[in-house]
């Protein structure tokens, strides 16, 4: 969920949410070089670009927090394509960003899958009529979501090839 709805939804004034999201991204930005990568993420990407699999990010991030709080990490590059909140009319859960990715890789949304960790992710493979894969890894309440498969681990997305 992009932090300027999820200050809304929990209620904070209008007129403190852009104080409120400066102060959050300053603070993430300062701390990029804590933040690990999930065991198995490289390899995954790695073998799925070798098989000849076409991987892109669809994200609640806007293009500058993309480019200040996500490229500094390094592995956006691994990606063929990235849609950010700010690329589509009607970001997550809306379908609208799955489906630029998707016209983009030329795919019909029967011939993909949409690996997410969120509400929001599994809302927008279902809006999308893509399948949809709970990463288990860097999932929070995974019990309330519902998803077309469940991976406990990176490696598993292999499977799908």
């Amino acid at each position: 969920m992009p932090g300027r709805r999820a200050l809304a939804k929990l209620g904070i004034p209008a007129e403190r949410v852009e104080p409120i999201m400066a102060r959050w991204e300053a603070l993430a930005y300062d701390r990029l070089d804590e933040i690990p990568m999930y065991d198995g993420i490289p390899e995954t990407i790695e073998e799925l670009r070798k098989s000849g699999c076409s991987c892109g990010i669809v994200t609640s991030r806007t293009r500058l927090q993309l480019k200040q709080g996500i490229e500094p990490i390094g592995f956006t590059p691994w990606f063929d394509e990235i849609i950010c909140a700010d690329d589509v009319e009607h970001p997550k859960p809306a379908p609208d960003a799955l489906l630029e990715c998707l016209r983009r890789f030329g795919c019909k949304p029967e011939d993909a899958v949409y690996i997410g960790d969120s509400e929001y992710d599994m809302q927008c493979a279902k809006s999308a009529g893509v399948k949809s894969v709970l990463a288990l890894w860097g999932c929070s309440e995974a019990e309330k979501l519902m998803s077309d498969m469940r991976f406990e681990h990176p490696a598993e997305i292999l499977s799908l090839r």
